[in-house]
């Protein structure tokens, strides 16, 4: 079953459990257990046994846990005065109730927990409560596993059964509370013992000029309030098929919690503020924070897996770079750098292929050669050697005579594919040859 909202309203003489949806206001389940109030002890033991009465029949119902709890004491037990300050932010109104309520209350102001309400024309309702009764009234909550996020009373919330009447002045008048609008927004709030009280509030409020035009209530105290104030007009109010009357105030509770408790009485601040969820929040946070840091490891230890992966394959390939080097080039022994020294191969290379760029190809150079050392009867060539490199040609080979080498040399300075051809290396060989030497740039 889904997490409900659970709603305390303790009385002056019972003490009143509801099971709300978050969604409606309706309420899931409601129960009375009637307390007596003899002395101190006493009345916390009857406040407590009804406490557990209510959670057992809630349990059997099957709300073992709850997402949210509210808890609403007597108004009597809160002090409530009305004080001239011109703001209307809330903030502001809290930092200096301080101030404006020293001497004003039963207790020293430091004693108590304090909050306040615009209620228009540079005026506020502030309530009190004594910082030793809250922290009792949460002790024995504790107790139950309860952590209330919201502890006040109902009499602040008692107007939210009046939605719709949003014209003149409007009053609920209960067994314990007493709460007046105008034109829909709060404008007084008093605890009730007895009708006495009610007939000095209304007297209290015709010597500030409000007059009460409708007086709401539940339907069993509304003949009494049609005897005692026969010139008002006294309406039942709207409650659901399955909340009764003594569950009014749970019932404008909820209400309010629809509206996300705005402008409600909350004495859980200061050092009673409520801070499970934002302790939860917190601890998601410390949470998350923990799960990053080792997904952060995993992931740089994943890097660094990697990385040493990458370094021992690299190595393994420069091994096999300098064996495959060694082995084309088997005439060099220092091998220092073979990347760097096979890209250098790779360039002279690309280098003596260049010599032909532009359309020169080997075969032709050699055709060249070939023809410009044509034999006859005067004349004799024979090439030995063609070394070819960075565009120029260099040619070894033997001769008749020194006159058939520049023979020679005046054939190729004729032909298509060679400029500054250079005669060297001339020298008699055995048997009366000429051997010559032949160093020759081509053209571009």
């Amino acid at each position: 079953m889904a997490k409900g909202i659970l709603i305390l309203d303790i009385g002056v003489d019972s003490v009143r459990g509801g099971i709300f949806s978050s969604k409606k206001a309706n309420p899931l389940y409601l129960h009375t257990h009637p307390i007596l109030r003899k002395n101190t002890v006493s009345e916390r033991e009857e406040i407590k046994s009804a406490i557990s009465s209510l959670l057992t029949t809630a349990r059997e119902k099957g709300f073992k846990e709850f997402e949210k709890v509210l808890v609403a004491i007597p108004p009597d037990e809160i002090s409530i005065r009305i004080l001239s300050i011109p703001f209307k932010d809330r903030k502001k109104i809290q930092d200096i109730l301080p101030f404006e309520l020293s001497g004003l209350l039963p207790h020293d102001v430091k004693e108590m927990i304090v909050d306040a309400i615009p209620i228009g024309n540079s005026k506020v309702i502030a309530a009190a409560l004594e910082k030793i009764r809250l922290k009792k009234y949460l002790e024995m909550l504790k107790e139950f596993g309860l952590d209330p996020y919201w502890f006040g009373s109902t009499i602040f919330s008692m107007g939210k059964l009046l939605n719709g009447v949003n014209n003149g002045t409007a009053a609920f008048a209960g067994d314990e509370s007493f709460a007046v609008l105008s034109d829909g927004e709060p404008i007084f709030f008093k605890p009730l013992k007895g009708i006495d009280e009610l007939k000095m509030g209304l007297i209290y409020l015709e010597s500030e000029g409000i007059h009460i035009d409708k007086i709401y209530s539940v339907e069993e105290k509304t003949k009494d309030l049609k005897l005692l104030l026969p010139k008002i007009d006294i309406k039942n109010v709207p409650l659901p098929g399955n909340c009764p009357p003594e569950g009014a105030g749970l019932y404008a509770l909820s209400l309010h919690l629809q509206k996300n408790m705005e402008g409600a009485i909350n004495f859980r601040r200061g050092e009673f503020e409520y801070t499970r969820e934002s302790d939860a929040v917190k601890k998601s946070l410390k949470f998350t924070g923990m799960l990053v840091l080792i997904i952060a490891g995993l992931l740089f230890g994943n890097i660094y897996l990697k990385y040493k992966t990458l370094s021992n394959e690299l190595m393994a390939a420069k091994g096999a770079l300098k064996e495959a080097y060694i082995e084309l080039f088997t005439g060099e022994t220092k091998v220092v750098d073979e990347l760097y020294q096979l890209e250098a191969k790779v360039n002279k290379l690309k280098g003596d292929l260049e010599i032909t760029s532009g359309g020169i190809s080997v075969l032709e150079i050699m055709k060249e050669l070939s023809k410009a050392g044509e034999n006859n009867s005067n004349f004799s060539v024979k090439f030995n050697e063609a070394n070819m490199a960075e565009g120029r040609i260099t040619v070894r080979g033997e001769t008749d005579s020194f006159e058939s080498a520049n023979i020679l040399k005046e054939r190729l300075i004729k032909g298509n594919y060679f400029k500054d051809i250079l005669l060297t290396d001339l020298k008699t060989m055995a048997g009366g040859a000429t051997a010559f030497s032949l160093s020759i740039t081509l053209k571009k």
